[in-house]
């Protein structure tokens, strides 16, 4: 198993959570009985990528900026344990206080890339808004779908701060790429990013890495990502929960 994989499976070990997410498989399996002869899959919706895809060492890096967003101090100046990827220069951290979300911009002058990282879950609030599994129509052009509302209202309270600093560092470094990432929570939150500044600011995301990425929208909207961002990667562990939430039943949510 490769170990990038392997750093996908660390789920939430608060009890309460481990309940929740026992009566909502129970319940799953219940009505996905009831449903099931009705029921397209992840795979009848989403394109089946090849091995040749994948980049390992660009995953690597990836997964290295989306381990510093969980830094409590040092992201700022780059100092943090987990800020392995030398010369990376952060520009914006933005943050939200309710919800305590966060996420970062920075230029890699190895890569020659703008990467913009999310972080995931920290704590019980994010998981509230994860569970939130209503859905809310988008504002993606051409694209009559739905998505989980948290993760929605979570990208929205993050994009304002994040819009500009992408541009700016994007007119400053001419022909540098655009790399995106974030892990559970915040990878949701990074395909929605990805989403908005390919489809409605006119910027080509070149790199889009999820780690342990939930089931963001319905069948629409994964038919809709996937035209639009064809080489976004989404690495997983089958053992890890995440990924198989919110389930398939509840509103037809796909990946």
């Amino acid at each position: 198993l490769h170990p990038l994989l392997a750093a996908c499976a660390v789920i939430t070990c608060d009890p309460t959570m481990r309940l929740a997410v026992a009566v909502l498989v129970f319940v799953g399996s219940v009505v996905a009985a009831a449903r099931a002869a009705n029921l397209r899959t992840d795979r009848d919706v989403a394109p089946q990528l090849t091995p040749a895809t994948y980049d390992v060492a660009m995953s690597t890096r990836l997964m290295h900026m989306c381990a510093a967003a969980y830094c409590p101090t040092g992201i700022g100046n780059w100092t943090c344990n987990a800020c392995v990827e030398a010369g990376f220069n952060v520009t914006t951290i933005a943050t939200e206080s309710t919800w305590e979300l966060l996420a970062y911009v920075g230029y890699d002058p190895t890569a020659d890339a703008v990467v913009v990282a999310f972080r995931g879950s920290s704590n019980l609030p994010n998981w509230i808004l994860d569970l939130w599994a209503t859905q809310t129509h988008t504002k993606y052009p051409h694209c009559n779908c739905e998505v989980e509302s948290g993760f929605y209202k979570a990208h929205e309270e993050l994009k304002a701060q994040i819009i500009a600093p992408v541009h700016n560092l994007l007119a400053q470094h001419a022909g540098a790429e655009l790399h995106i990432t974030g892990h559970s929570l915040g990878a949701a939150m990074a395909v929605l990013s990805g989403a908005h500044f390919q489809t409605q600011e006119n910027i080509d995301v070149h790199q889009l890495y999820t780690f342990g990425l939930p089931r963001v929208g319905d069948a629409n909207f994964s038919k809709w990502f996937h035209e639009n961002l064809p080489g976004a990667i989404h690495v997983t562990h089958y053992h890890d929960i995440v990924p198989h939430l919110p389930p398939q039943w509840l509103f037809g949510y796909h990946h």
